[in-house]
This record gives C-alpha cells, sequence and structure tokens, in this order.
C-alpha cells in the first residue's frame, strides 16, 4: 500500500510534465513488490540495503523510460 500512495504523489507532481506518467505509479508498485521479498528476509541491514537498491533501479530505469519516451513524442 506505501508503494501506491509514494506513486501517486509522484505521479501528481509529474502529471503536468509528462503524459505517460500514469505508468510511474505501477512502476512504483512494481519496484515495491520486487523489493519486498528482499527486505521481508531482513533481520540484517544489508537486506534493506539491497531491497532498498532494488527499488531504486527499478523506479530510476522506469523513470528513465518515460523521460525518453516523452521527448520522442515533442
Amino acid at each position: 500500500m506505501l508503494e501506491v500512495s509514494v506513486g501517486l504523489a509522484q505521479w501528481f507532481l509529474l502529471r503536468s510534465q509528462f503524459p505517460e506518467s500514469k505508468r510511474w505509479i505501477l512502476a512504483t508498485v512494481i519496484g515495491g513488490a520486487v523489493s519486498i521479498p528482499v527486505i521481508g528476509f531482513a533481520g540484517w541491514t544489508l537486506a534493506w540495503i539491497v531491497g532498498w537498491a532494488i527499488f531504486g533501479v527499478t523506479t530510476g530505469a522506469s523513470l528513465f523510460w518515460l523521460l525518453q519516451h516523452s521527448q520522442k513524442r515533442v
């Protein structure tokens, strides 16, 4: 649920700049879903670091795609 909230908040800011920004919500949810199994093993700090890194890479790649896709339409 946190991922949806974060995705919606970020989409709210991105929507005026990027026509395809609604996909950002899905990207954030996917990033969270991919990282949760790793974070679920957390009892140790490394699991949290790796989990958040996975989340960051997933959402970062999605944002990169969004930016590239938006530039092609202009």
